[in-house]
């Protein structure tokens, strides 16, 4: 998801890891971070009702660069209504494989 981000690479960099880290915070409170036994695969995962809250998802925003690029983000949750089951479930909000560790079958773990 590097389009939401600024463009330099520093900024990137610092930028995705506090996404990252609002994201994982939120999910921790409902034991919904998980990661593999070698460290080199994660899931963060929401429960239903759970996630990043608005307050705390608008002050991430505007520590952004470029806030208005995050606008484009706060669509595509809506934009997956669609698909969503009607019955409560927990939602992936969340993947990551350590790049020296893809191809090796640890993102469907």
């Amino acid at each position: 998801m590097r389009w939401y981000h600024s463009d330099s690479s520093e900024t990137f960099a610092l930028e995705h890891h506090l996404y990252v880290q609002l994201c994982a915070e939120a999910a921790l409170l409902h034991g919904g971070v998980h990661v593999t036994t070698r460290e080199d695969g994660a899931a963060v995962w929401y429960p239903p009702d759970g996630g990043v809250s608005d307050e705390d998802y608008n002050t991430f925003k505007f520590t952004m660069r470029n806030p208005d690029k995050m606008d484009r983000l706060s669509d595509l949750p809506e934009a997956c209504d669609v698909f969503r089951p009607n019955e409560a479930h927990w939602t992936l909000e969340l993947l990551g494989v350590d790049p020296n560790a893809q191809n090796a079958g640890i993102g469907p773990i």
